[in-house]
C-alpha cells in the first residue's frame, strides 16, 4: 500500500498497487487528516513530575571561587563538585531524610520526610559550620546508639584549614559535632562499612587534589571506628593512590570479604582487596596496562545474569578539546618549572602523533 501526505495535512491511502507503473494521483475530495504523532509514537513514561517538588525547595548556590586565578594552567576547575548529598533517617521515624551540602559560606540544609512531603529542619551545628565546602556526606549509625549520624567530607579550593572533614551524632534532636583526626585535604567522595566485622561502621574518604596543587597525588584516609571513635588505619596503603573521584566497597573476588574499589582522574582504576581486616592493592593482578582515564564514577551490578558483579565505570567523554587514545593517551606534568617556589600544571594531547600544551604560548608564559 502506499500512504500519500498531503501538504494540507491531510492523506489518502491506495491499496494493492502493482509495482512497476508509472501513477498519477489526485487529491480526493473527500480526505481524512493525518496523525503526526504516527511517526513519534509516544514511549511510555517510568517517571512523572510530582507536584511542588514534595516541599524539596533547595537550590545549590556555589562560591564565587575561580580556580585558574590561583593556578592558571590547569585543565579544568575542580573546586566546585558539589553538592553533596546524603539519603536516611535522621529523627528516629523511620522515613527516609535528605541532607544537602553547601557551597564555602553557605550552610547545609536538611528536610525530614513529612505525610504530606518534606519540611526543612534547621540545625545550628550546621549552619555554624558554614566555612566549610561539603564535597560528599553519607549518614549512618556510627556510635551504635540506634540515631543515625552525619558524616560529611570537605571539599573546596580555598585554605587548608576549611578541608577538615566533620563527624555529627545525634544527640537530644541535635547534631553535635565530634572529633576526628585531621584529614584536611579535598575530598571528593566518602563511603562507609564495616570492612573489618566488628560491628562499627568504618569509613573510607577518597581525595581529589592537594590543595591548590593540581597534579599532585594526595593521601586517602581509611578511618577505622571503635565505639564512635574514629582512628586512621592502614595510611600506607592508601598513600598517592591517584586524584580519586568516587568509591565502593564491593566483594570483587568472592571470597566473602567487602574490598574496596576506587577510581578517579589521571589514574586507573584501582583494587584493595581485603584479606581479613587488612586492605592490599592487587591491581596489577586484576587489570592491563593503560587503563588511566579521567574516571568519573562506579556502578556495580550483575549485567550478564551470571550471580556475579559486574562495573560500569564513567569516564571523560571525548566531546571536549581533551582527546586521548590507547596509542596517544594524554599527558600531564607537574612541577616547579620556573623554580619561583609555586608549581605549574602542564597537559598536552596529541595531534598528528605529536604531543602539543592544550594552552597557547601566551597563557603559557604568563
Amino acid at each position: 500500500s502506499i500512504l500519500i501526505i498531503w501538504p494540507d495535512r491531510t492523506c489518502q491511502s491506495l491499496k494493492n498497487v502493482k509495482p512497476n507503473q508509472t501513477l498519477t494521483i489526485k487529491p480526493l475530495k473527500v480526505r481524512k487528516s493525518f496523525d503526526y504523532q504516527l511517526f513519534h509514537p509516544q514511549a511510555k513514561q517510568f517517571f512523572k513530575k510530582v507536584d511542588n517538588n514534595l516541599g524539596v525547595d533547595f537550590v545549590h548556590q556555589e562560591n564565587d571561587y575561580i580556580d585558574f586565578i590561583y593556578q592558571k594552567l590547569i585543565p579544568y576547575q575542580r573546586s566546585d563538585r558539589g553538592p553533596a548529598t546524603a539519603i536516611g533517617d535522621l529523627n528516629g521515624d523511620g522515613k527516609d531524610d535528605i541532607f544537602f551540602g553547601g557551597a564555602k559560606e553557605i550552610s547545609s540544609q536538611i528536610y525530614f520526610q513529612t505525610p504530606n512531603g518534606f519540611a526543612k529542619k534547621e540545625f545550628k551545628g550546621l549552619s555554624q559550620d558554614a566555612i566549610y565546602e561539603d564535597a560528599s556526606a553519607v549518614i549512618g549509625d556510627f556510635n551504635n546508639d540506634k540515631l543515625n549520624d552525619l558524616f560529611v567530607a570537605s571539599g573546596g579550593g580555598q585554605n587548608a584549614a576549611d578541608l577538615q572533614s566533620r563527624l555529627y551524632f545525634q544527640n537530644n534532636s541535635n547534631l553535635v559535632k565530634s572529633n576526628l583526626p585531621e584529614i584536611a585535604q579535598n575530598a571528593a567522595v566518602v563511603k562507609m562499612f564495616d570492612y573489618d566485622k566488628d560491628g562499627d561502621l568504618d569509613l573510607f574518604v577518597g581525595n581529589n587534589a592537594r590543595n591548590n596543587k593540581f597534579g599532585s597525588e594526595p593521601d586517602c584516609y581509611l578511618l577505622n571506628n571503635k565505639n564512635g571513635v574514629f582512628t586512621l588505619a592502614q595510611g600506607k596503603v592508601f598513600e598517592k593512590i591517584g586524584m580519586v573521584t568516587d568509591a565502593v566497597f564491593t566483594d570483587f573476588n568472592n571470597d566473602g570479604n567487602t574490598d574496596l574499589m576506587v577510581v578517579g582522574e589521571w589514574m586507573q582504576p584501582t583494587f584493595f582487596a581485603n584479606k581479613q581486616g587488612k586492605f592490599m592493592n592487587v591491581t596489577n593482578d586484576l587489570l592491563p596496562k593503560n587503563t588511566n582515564g579521567l574516571w568519573q564514577s562506579i556502578c556495580p551490578f550483575d549485567i550478564d545474569g551470571d550471580g556475579d558483579l559486574d562495573y560500569l565505570l564513567g569516564n571523560w567523554g571525548l566531546n571536549s578539546k581533551f582527546k586521548a587514545s590507547a596509542e596517544f593517551p594524554m599527558k600531564m606534568y607537574f612541577d616547579d618549572f620556573d623554580t619561583n617556589g609555586s608549581y605549574e600544571t602542564i597537559v598536552t594531547v596529541a595531534t598528528d602523533g605529536k604531543y602539543y600544551t592544550t594552552m597557547g604560548l601566551d597563557e603559557l608564559a604568563e
